[in-house]
């Protein structure tokens, strides 16, 4: 068991080893396409490297480092339930201020939802996103604690464009 545990903290131990290993998934990559992708210095990136190689989750090749086909598939299920938990954790911020006894949503509608939560970095990207969702979507549900102009079109054109559908 402490054997599964250590590969398990290898893999999580920290968020850096985590996007590091979401961007090798994808595709092949040098340490200074991580270092521009992942967001962490050349030392930190190097650091999660040689700890996820030294336990083979990840090889080396001429200074391109990749997931091994044993590990992929594995670590592609992980990265997975990390962006549903990370999906949960954001529901439920919006469950702890919306009225669930007033409105009749499955939780499994909840589960499937788009959440998108307000970053300090980009402020104005929440409905700028709602507004693209909105304008894509067949069907819409939202619950908006601040109604802005933008998205009250963005509604009125997904109603009218169901109604053309009709």
């Amino acid at each position: 068991m402490d054997e599964q545990n250590t590969a398990l903290t290898t893999l999580v131990g920290s968020p850096i080893r985590v996007r590091v290993l979401r961007e090798l998934v994808r595709s092949q990559k040098n340490i200074s396409e991580l270092e521009s992708r992942v967001n962490a210095t050349r030392r930190t990136i190097i650091r999660n490297l040689n700890q996820l190689e030294t336990e083979g989750w990840i090889h080396q090749t001429d200074g391109r480092y990749y997931v091994r086909n044993t590990s992929g598939e594995l670590i592609e299920r992980l990265l997975d339930l990390f962006e549903r938990a990370d999906h949960v954790r954001n529901l439920n911020c919006v469950l702890e201020n919306m009225p669930v006894d007033t409105i009749d949503v499955e939780s499994k509608t909840l589960l499937e939802c788009d959440v998108i939560v307000r970053k300090p970095s980009c402020p104005g990207a929440p409905i700028e996103q709602t507004v693209d969702l909105i304008q894509a979507s067949t069907q819409v549900y939202t619950f908006l604690p601040t109604v802005t102009r933008q998205l009250v079109d963005a509604h009125g054109s997904s109603l009218h464009k169901e109604t053309q559908l009709k």
